[in-house]
């Protein structure tokens, strides 16, 4: 499962058009639906927990990222753009540290 999800985050941050795809996602259907087109594998309660884990550990005011990531969320604040920002963190996590501050973050994706 972990493996599928993690094929399906380095598909869509390698290429510009799905990652604007995917900014452009409105609801927590739309991205399943996306992402699992993208690769499948997994459920959408697995994909969900998957990217709620990553972002509790790091810092996730959408407000930071940066400018290239926000450029495809319009107005930064939707499910699709809050994937993607996830998607990207957990990209960082895996290359090491990051800019993010570790802390107990309460919120919910």
């Amino acid at each position: 499962m972990v493996s599928n999800i993690d094929k399906m985050i380095e598909s869509v941050l390698e290429r510009e058009d799905l990652m604007k795809e995917l900014a452009e996602q409105e609801t927590y259907d739309d991205v399943y639906d996306f992402c699992s087109d993208v690769q499948s594998g997994y459920t959408r309660d697995e994909l969900f927990d998957f990217l709620d884990s990553s972002q509790d550990e790091y810092d996730m005011d959408i407000a930071k990222l940066d400018k290239e990531m926000l450029s495809y969320v319009g107005g930064g604040t939707s499910v699709g753009g809050q994937a993607l920002s996830a998607m990207k963190i957990y990209k960082n996590m895996k290359k090491g540290p990051t800019i993010f501050k570790p802390q107990n973050n309460n919120d919910k994706f």
